[in-house]
């Protein structure tokens, strides 16, 4: 592969990915400018590397996830400090959006308030444990399950409920 297809092939890569890796490290840092700078960063890294290019397509992504994920413990490193790993973070249930108005930040924040209310006081502990490991931690459902010692069935009745709660709450704002 030529340099000039390298360079069409890694714009491609990154107008398809770019979105993706801001939203996932957003989750964890819940700062905009810090989630946009360490996508670029890690963009730049793979571009030095050049490994993505004899990756199979269809494993890219996972490639991309997975140096996001390092370049994160590199930063929360390098600042000699690690992220909160027991705190429920309310930002994983809403997608980055980049370019945001004033007003959209201000009824987010009003979600955000309305979700934090909603996990507090709404739901019970096995709810929370449920919606803490399948959505803030991703654990798979079956670990999950492995874990708390219930069948799946139980586990989704469990997820079904808790999340209609939180949807019966965020409502009026969608």
């Amino acid at each position: 592969m030529n340099t000039k297809e390298q360079k069409i092939f890694f714009t491609a890569l990154y107008n398809s990915y770019s979105r993706y890796i801001t939203s996932l490290i957003y989750r964890k840092t819940s700062d905009i400018h810090l989630s946009e700078e360490l996508t670029h960063d890690v963009f730049v890294k793979i571009m030095e590397n050049r490994a993505i290019f004899r990756i199979p397509p269809c494993l890219q992504k996972k490639y991309l996830h997975k140096c996001a994920k390092n370049r994160l413990v590199d930063h929360y490193r390098s600042m000699s400090r690690l992220p909160p790993c027991d705190t429920v973070s309310d930002t994983s249930f809403i997608p980055y959006m980049g370019g945001k108005a004033l007003e959209s930040c201000y009824i987010e924040g009003e979600i955000l308030m309305t979700l934090h209310d909603t996990l507090l006081r709404k739901i019970n502990s096995e709810e929370q444990y449920v919606i803490r490991k399948k959505f803030f931690d991703n654990e798979r459902t079956t670990a999950i399950c492995r874990k708390s010692q219930i069948s799946r069935y139980r586990f989704r009745r469990i997820l079904r409920k808790a999340t209609e709660k939180v949807k019966e709450e965020l409502a009026p704002y969608f």
